[in-house]
């Protein structure tokens, strides 16, 4: 028998029952898979919640949901898009949501498999789906999707089970067809494991987390017995780890009654997750891991929507109303989700990290649709780091929460020059808009923070940007702040395009591996290596010869690793053109390594200038949000490796030694609440680098003064 998640005999004790179908699903998956099968049901996601995922090694996943619909009233109409027959109301395409499920698994859930599908299509085959219409017959099937029968997508991804078509014998067609033996070298055992971690986290044992000595003022907002609270904390107070003691506290009451309560923290910066679940598996308590969801609030009202088979239709992209029409569709619509409570499963306890950053629409819909009766509701936040220009009304930010917050104002780096800066930022700029922050010099912990710190503020004027800010970063690791590792470091700025470059050049001449929240520059090149044109063929023929000159025909590996060359050498030869001096000797040893003639090169470079030039703009034209998510998604601190981010989604981390950029221009109203929320990433040392920016020079020059004096 196949062994299943939870055991079979676990599922009978859920308060919400299995639906018909799903209980006949899941009896006749006990019946006829064997033990290499495992089968999970309802399987934590952190926000999705497919019905079935069945994972057999060496073999791969399949993906099953369940519908016990009467399909003859539903149709799908010229638009292809699926409706109720009497009503004409649109309903979630099951065929769209179950292949979300499937995206999900690779762009949100399971780390680097997004990467190995960008390099290999191949490994997207490791997942399929397929859909049981339980009370429909293998005809009616086929009736309603006649509008879809030249849906490539449909005919090659996915199945359609009847309940006269839910036999052994068909199953294991499904099987045999998408899971094939061949699939063994692209689902391989590291994967397969990764798939595991995820569908099984482990319980979190008392011993597992650390003593944290908590200030007064902590335990009172962990213990104090109320189901509503608003908590403003001082940058560097805590916030999020009083906040991760507090939902364990409550977890464990509810534990008392309930076999598994429902906990939900939500951030609004994606990169936070795994902030919160580093905290959270630091609480000294047991619990089990998966009765936590983590996840920020777009991505959690995407998931929610997808489970409760609402459809959403994208605009697009480049037509600015329609896409706030959208958001405020989806995203802002009080009116929808309260429509569709029955359709919800509710939260015991709600808490909300960085409030400032969320609209009260939002927090109305959480609270009024997501909260179970009588569940806790605690929300925490510093409207100073406002950065997305939320209304202020009497100097604070408006939420749903009546009465004044309760304040943590313990400054975990009383000490750290970083504190004396951030005050001084906030006489100077924010004394008309905010209340100030009235600090308790209280010393927590021990040695962690004590040292003075080091800040250091520098300007310039018609400097080259990249090559400036490389040699300033470097000779502050080697000669400043030389005993903090790469770990460490931090360097913010607040555009794309220059963050990339720089991190290109930083990673070619330092040789040394940075981590960032966007997409690099080879990823975006080898995003569009499937292109067959005549100069790419060229190249990737040349390099083919010279490195397998005994190959006729490459194998996928092989593949994948001459298009890794085409991208790291396009990269490097956008920067060889912009910074011929710096870069020649790094270029010329890449294309040595990679067995093609760096003069060949150049000249390859020249003849096909025109062609290279517009498949650059077509790169640099292309949407990598999913890549960037997904980046920001899997985001660890203790990496090894110094950090590239915008200040946007570093929020809410933290950074011994900041180095932060400065432009000429500054576009974003809220710039004030940015520049404060990148100062207050840095823990210890912070470095400003400030390009020409005139106004905000004379603002920082002083505040930097007459700190490094005292």
């Amino acid at each position: 028998m196949a062994q299943f998640f939870p055991p079979i005999s676990d599922i009978f004790l859920f308060k919400i029952q299995p639906t018909e179908g799903e209980l006949a699903l899941l009896r006749f998956l006990e019946v006829n898979l064997d033990e290499h099968y495992e089968v999970y049901f309802n399987p934590y996601l952190n926000g999705d919640r497919p019905d079935i995922i069945i994972l057999r090694k060496e073999w791969g996943a399949l993906i099953i949901e369940v519908k016990d619909w009467n399909l003859e009233s539903y149709f799908i109409d010229e638009n292809k898009k699926w409706r109720v027959l009497h009503q004409n109301t649109l309903v979630k395409s099951p065929i769209s949501q179950v292949c979300k499920y499937k995206e999900n698994l690779f762009e949100l859930h399971i780390d680097n498999l997004l990467n190995l599908k960008i390099n290999n299509i191949k490994y997207f085959n490791i997942v399929k789906c397929a859909i049981y219409f339980h009370k429909a017959t293998k005809e009616q099937i086929n009736t309603l999707i006649q509008p879809l029968k030249n849906d490539k997508s449909l005919r090659f991804n996915i199945d359609l089970l009847s309940n006269d078509s839910l036999t052994k014998e068909n199953f294991n067609k499904i099987f045999f067809k998408t899971h094939s033996a061949q699939n063994k070298q692209y689902f391989t055992d590291e994967i397969y494991n990764s798939f595991k971690r995820v569908l099984t986290p482990t319980f979190h044992m008392q011993n597992d987390g650390n003593f944290i000595e908590y200030n007064k003022k902590q335990k009172e907002i962990i213990s104090k017995p109320i189901k509503e609270m608003r908590v403003k904390g001082v940058f560097g107070s805590g916030k999020t780890t009083t906040l991760v003691a507090r939902a364990v506290k409550t977890y464990q009451k509810l534990k008392m009654d309930k076999l598994h309560p429902k906990i939900l923290i939500l951030t609004y910066n994606l990169t936070l997750r795994n902030f919160i679940r580093d905290k959270l598996i630091q609480v000294h308590r047991d619990f089990e891991i998966a009765d936590f969801t983590i996840i920020n609030y777009h991505q959690f009202i995407k998931a929610e929507l997808n489970n409760m088979e609402i459809e959403m239709e994208i605009p697009h992209k480049n037509k600015g109303m329609e896409i706030e029409e959208y958001y405020d569709k989806y995203y802002s619509n009080e009116q929808l989700f309260a429509k569709n409570k029955d359709k919800i499963i509710p939260y015991d306890a709600i808490y909300i990290d960085e409030i400032q950053d969320y609209k009260r629409s939002w927090m109305n819909i959480i609270k009024d649709s997501f909260l179970a009766p009588e569940g806790e509701y605690i929300i925490f936040g510093d409207e100073k780091q406002n950065i997305y220009g939320n209304p202020i009304k009497n100097k604070d930010i408006i939420t749903n929460i009546l009465g004044r917050p309760t304040e943590l104002k313990i400054c975990h780096r009383s000490d750290s020059k970083i504190r004396d800066l951030t005050l001084e930022f906030q006489k100077t700029l924010f004394s008309k808009k905010y209340e100030l922050d009235n600090m308790v010099n209280e010393k927590i912990g021990k040695g962690l923070f004590e040292k003075e710190g080091y800040t250091k503020y520098t300007y310039f004027l018609n400097m080259p940007i990249i090559p400036t800010i490389y040699d300033i970063i470097r000779e502050n690791i080697l000669h400043k702040i030389h005993n903090v590792s790469p770990n460490d470091i931090t360097i913010l700025g607040y555009t794309l395009p220059l963050l990339r470059e720089l991190d290109c050049y930083y990673r070619i001449l330092s040789r040394e591996n940075t981590k960032t929240m966007f997409e690099t520059t080879e990823i975006m090149y080898l995003s569009a290596l499937s292109d067959n044109e005549k100069w790419l063929d060229a190249l990737r023929n040349e390099l083919a010869r010279n490195n397998y000159p005994n190959n006729t025909k490459l194998s996928d590996e092989q593949n994948i690793k001459i298009k890794k060359f085409i991208a790291q050498l396009l990269s490097i030869a956008e920067l060889y053109a912009k910074y011929p001096e710096k870069i020649e000797k790094c270029f010329s040893e890449k294309c040595e390594n990679f067995k093609i003639g760096f003069d060949f090169f150049l000249s390859f470079l020249k003849t096909n200038a025109k062609e290279i030039q517009g498949f650059r703009s077509k790169v640099n034209k292309a949407n990598y949000e999913i890549i960037r998510r997904n980046k920001k998604i899997h985001f660890w601190m203790n990496c090894g490796m110094l950090k590239i981010s915008t200040i946007h989604s570093f929020k809410g981390w933290e950074s011994q030694a900041v180095f932060l950029i400065i432009e000429d221009k500054t576009t974003k109203n809220e710039f004030d609440e940015l520049l404060y929320t990148g100062f207050t990433r840095a823990r210890e040392n912070l470095v400003i680098i400030n390009f020409g920016n005139e106004e905000y020079h004379k603002i920082l020059k002083p505040m930097f003064d007459k700190v490094n004096k005292q």
